[in-house]
């Protein structure tokens, strides 16, 4: 608390510097001229200046005596004893905030030590099952329970009770919180996990990036110094990646005093994270494969025997067709490809080969199938049918496409 003081009375250094005085002395008087006036700036007789003075004296006797507390005391001392104060003021003033600076950083030093050191996992609930591997190689290390907080692995999470954000916002203000960010693609799609990551910028916190199998250096992105060298748990270079989870290890057993691990035993615990890393990855794909297959299976029908699955691409034609004025046009312009579009919509990419060949395919199958019809004789103008209308409701319903949004965009939901 001593400190604190001595520092509160520091920083009202540059309003003690308002209460300098203009005075003025007579140096001397030229025959038959007025009296010379010299100007000179003074506060050493001010009242809140000599409490100021007082104050600051009192602490300093509280300090251990150094050469900037005695250079201060003798500054102080000069004030008044030279022509004009301002000059030893400024010093003063200099040496003070030098002194601030020091007791500021001891301060700051005296209250993180008193803080309890905790392991904070940021990380997004849909990778809980990454994080709970995490967890248990933080677990074979020998962190304590009260030294790990992780929000989707017991005894780790918000204690019953407490209310979510009260909660931690307690946890980033009042502990010395080492953040390991579990960086994915879900991650970056949480708002609490981008609270969380701003939180900790703020607090200054120590951290560690570690990225997810799927993720990659590149996609970082928010309030943290990307620069920062961070662990990559798929990284195709397997010796750099056990290389850093080594340094990591050898990290946390400094940081929280951990008894040391044997060389043989940390390979065989960090071998079998990683293995379970992969098992976890593995069953993820597989699982998004059948997910893949699934959608394929259930690909949107017409309804009839004789047409069977319609394509993502004369879907596309037909329904932005119906929901336009009705058209199509398939446009030849001398050196470039035919062109294929409606209603002023663009549906074609680029202008390759490839395109204007696969979406010509497209109006081709609805014409086979008496959807649209030509008009006129050049073939550059078809029209939706009837029928046409019909299947282009079922199919915008079945498909949930959104008309709203131009082609090209909201193809990107059906592309696999």
């Amino acid at each position: 608390m001593t400190n604190e003081n001595l520092i509160r009375l520091i920083e009202q250094a540059p309003d003690i510097k308002k209460r300098f005085k203009t005075e003025y002395i007579s140096l001397g008087k030229p025959a038959g001229k007025p009296a010379m006036q010299t100007p000179y700036q003074t506060i050493h007789n001010d009242e809140k200046y000599l409490l100021w003075k007082a104050e600051i004296e009192a602490e300093l006797e509280k300090l251990p005596q150094s050469k900037t507390v005695q250079d201060i005391i003798h500054l102080f001392s000069k004030m008044g004893k030279n022509f004009s104060d301002d000059s030893t003021f400024a010093q003063l003033e200099a040496k003070l905030t030098v002194l601030g600076k020091t007791l500021s950083e001891s301060v700051g030093e005296g209250s993180k030590m008193d803080r309890p050191h905790k392991l904070f996992i940021s990380h997004s609930s849909k990778d809980a099952d990454y994080v709970e591997v995490f967890v248990g190689l933080l677990e074979i290390l020998g962190l304590r329970d009260e030294e790990i907080i992780c929000s989707s692995v017991p005894p780790y999470c918000i204690p019953l009770g407490n209310k979510v954000y009260e909660w931690l916002v307690n946890e980033f203000q009042n502990s010395d919180l080492h953040v390991i960010y579990a960086f994915s693609k879900d991650y970056y799609s949480s708002t609490a996990s981008l609270n969380e990551m701003g939180a900790a910028w703020a607090m200054k916190h120590k951290w560690t990036g570690v990225l997810l199998p799927g993720f990659q250096f590149n996609q970082l992105d928010g309030c943290i110094d990307k620069t920062q060298i961070a662990i990559k748990l798929d990284d195709s270079d397997n010796r750099t990646l056990k290389f850093r989870l080594s340094e990591f290890k050898d990290e946390l057993t400094k940081e929280f005093n951990l008894r040391p691990m044997s060389e043989a035993t940390w390979e065989r615990q960090r071998d079998g994270f990683l293995d379970r890393i992969s098992t976890i990855t593995e069953a993820r794909a597989k699982e998004c494969k059948n997910t893949d297959e699934s959608d394929q299976q259930h690909m949107p029908t017409v309804g009839q025997d004789d047409v069977g699955r319609i394509p993502v691409e004369p879907a596309f034609l037909l329904v932005y067709a119906a929901e336009g004025n009705g058209q199509i046009f398939r446009l030849a312009t001398l050196g470039s490809a035919v062109q294929v579009s409606t209603d002023g919509k663009q549906f074609m990419a680029d202008n390759s080969q490839r395109e204007s060949a696969r979406w010509q395919e497209a109006l081709d199958l609805l014409i086979t199938w008496g959807w649209v019809k030509p008009v006129g004789r050049k073939g550059e103008v078809y029209e939706v049918t009837g029928t046409g209308y019909t299947k282009a409701d079922w199919l915008k319903d079945d498909m949930c496409i959104d008309t709203s949004k131009e082609p090209l965009e909201e193809l990107k939901q059906f592309e696999f």
